[in-house]
């Protein structure tokens, strides 16, 4: 990739499987003093892994004897990702039950859907979604693409680090600008796109995103259908679906996307969003109903 150089692409692969496959491992903890800050320096360069059906930036952060790995994981457009963290700092994050993130100087966001687990390389790790942004968010918006500006330049220029905050812990990632790693994740989900058919020029300049009209109905039925796998494991879990939808607002290709060996349940959910999910379709820059994308995070929860 122009200009993303540094560890290998592997570690990509190997640490997004760990991170679809974490265990839920949540303990409140209650602090009244301030939080401990860890401010962490790079220790790599950024690289970007061009997988099949996703794309996914990572680089390392802290020291060589104690790295801090953060990862970015994306299936379409947009600055929705899966984020991973992984190291030592991580301990006291994953084990809260009030977390943040936010994006430069951007209003702190709830993390929610978090998953915890531990690796061999890194040690504790910690992942989730959240949306790349450093003005404030509405919590009640859903995970897809929207229409504000994408890709918006000058956002990604002002970004310089990230945070994330229990009330016992902050870590910041002092990732310098944006603009370079975003651009060159953009270049790879471009990538995934025309491999389904959709102009990225108009995807860029979209006046309205795709819209579900009835998500409600077909998101409880597949999470009505909790994998097996899984509940015997008690663990929870999230699955990444990714629907292309025509101009008339009819799905004609639906991915799922999970770390678990039961291939069976992706066709049952996809079946399930190609027999049930009716959408507004997209608009182009010209308010033209066009072909885009809508990309959804469904996450299963065990009830113990």
């Amino acid at each position: 990739m122009p200009g993303i150089q540094g560890i290998a692409a592997v570690k990509t692969n190997w640490l997004f499987n760990l991170a679809m496959c974490l265990g839920l491992s949540l303990f409140p903890t209650v602090s009244l003093a301030a939080p401990k800050e860890y401010v962490l320096a790079p220790q790599s360069k950024w690289v970007v892994d061009w997988s099949q059906d996703n794309c996914t930036l990572v680089r390392d952060f802290g020291s060589k004897e104690h790295p801090f790995l953060f990862g970015l994981q994306t299936y379409a457009p947009g600055y929705s990702f899966q984020v991973t963290l992984a190291g030592k700092e991580a301990t006291a994050l994953r084990g809260s039950s009030a977390l943040t993130v936010a994006f430069g100087r951007g209003t702190p966001v709830s993390i929610r859907g978090r998953q915890a687990g531990t690796t061999d390389i890194y040690g504790p790790a910690l992942t989730f979604t959240a949306r790349i942004a450093d003005t404030v968010r509405d919590d009640s918006e859903p995970e897809e693409i929207t229409a504000r500006s994408y890709p918006d330049l000058e956002m990604e220029k002002r970004i310089d680090h990230v945070t994330v905050e229990s009330p016992s812990t902050r870590v910041v990632l002092q990732t310098g600008s944006m603009s370079s790693p975003m651009n060159a994740i953009r270049k790879c989900t471009d990538d995934l796109m025309r491999q389904l058919g959709l102009d990225t020029e108009v995807l860029h300049n979209l006046s309205q995103p795709v819209r579900p009209i009835n998500g409600a109905v077909w998101a409880r039925i597949i999470q009505s259908e909790f994998p097996v796998e899984l509940a015997m494991q008690q663990r929870d879990a999230r699955v990444i679906l990714r629907v292309v939808v025509d101009a008339q607002g009819s799905p004609t290709r639906c991915d799922a996307f999970q770390r678990l060996s039961n291939t069976d349940f992706n066709d049952r959910a996809c079946s399930i969003i190609m027999h049930l999910a009716k959408f507004e379709p997209a608009q182009d820059e010209n308010g033209v109903p066009t072909p885009s994308i809508y990309s959804q995070n469904i996450i299963y929860r065990q009830k113990y």
